[in-house]
């Protein structure tokens, strides 16, 4: 039997497997639909970001070397730029902020590159309206939250590559928890431009402002329906980028149906030792 999640559960996986700023925080608070929707940057008036803890032997979100100087991108070679630093910092943690209407939810993440891809383990903040939890290993994902239908202290288990789950939604959104698929995406923007060089909680980092075509954005992931309906034609990024070339935050604002969603991203401890497993299997659920 194939998994049937809540567009809610789906929206936090999303957020927690992270990087999709362009496609989460709608959460289940709007049905989608035939709306109108607009998007727009949150451009220079996000200088900042979350704090976040640093972990002793690892690097702030900056660079190593306090002389280092910030490099200008080219649209060109951007993404594979960044994307290829940030793997090679092995590891980073990070903060996920999604606010819709009077609701916010945040989440902590960390994440590691490995053999077998990218592994990630994310946990809503206690003040969240729904604590939910993922771990991604291997390619599997593994879920605690309300309303979803396994029992309290068990973590339900999804298996994109099962066939039981082709054309599952979140076997295609879960293609997306790769950040290089993720950003890799977003190549040949309709607009790219550097903004400047601004401090994002203590790290020297260039801002760039990105916009890209939805349409071709939905294609080159292989959207769901459900997740496509929900994007405004245009997609509009800031992104913070430091001297070593990783990222350090996203942004995206934007209006669906008189709704307005923002996400923030932020990236920090670059190196740093994480632990990341997956629950026992006396622990999970498969559905």
């Amino acid at each position: 039997m194939s998994i049937k999640l809540p567009r809610a559960a789906i929206a936090a996986a999303l957020a927690s497997t992270l990087l999709l700023a362009g496609c989460n925080g709608d959460g289940d608070s709007n049905d989608s639909g035939d709306g109108e929707s607009t998007s727009q940057s949150q451009g220079a008036e996000s200088d900042g970001g979350d704090d976040s803890a640093t972990t002793d032997g690892a690097t702030d979100g900056g660079s190593d070397d306090g002389d280092a100087e910030l490099t200008e991108l080219d649209s060109d070679s951007f993404y594979e730029t960044v994307m290829t630093a940030q793997k090679d910092a092995g590891s980073f943690k990070g903060v996920t902020t999604t606010t819709t209407g009077q609701a916010t939810m945040t989440l902590d993440l960390e994440s590691e590159y490995t053999d077998n891809g990218v592994a990630a383990k994310a946990t809503t903040r206690p003040d969240a309206p729904q604590q939910i939890s993922t771990i991604v290993v291997d390619g599997v994902m593994y879920m605690q939250a309300d309303g979803i239908g396994v029992p309290e202290g068990k973590w339900l288990k999804f298996d994109p590559s099962d066939p039981k789950n082709a054309g599952n939604p979140l076997s295609q959104l879960m293609d997306m928890s790769d950040p290089e698929t993720f950003f890799g995406a977003m190549d040949d923007p309709k607009h790219f431009e550097l903004i400047g060089q601004e401090d994002v909680d203590g790290v020297a980092a260039n801002h760039y402002n990105i916009t890209i075509s939805s349409e071709t954005y939905a294609e080159n992931l292989d959207l769901p329906a459900e997740v496509v309906s929900m994007l405004p034609p245009e997609l509009t990024f800031d992104m913070w980028i430091d001297a070593e070339n990783r990222p350090v935050k996203v942004t995206q604002e934007y209006e669906i149906r008189g709704q307005t969603s923002q996400v923030e991203q932020t990236y920090s401890d670059y190196g740093v030792d994480v632990d990341i497993e997956a629950p026992a299997d006396a622990d999970t659920v498969t559905r």
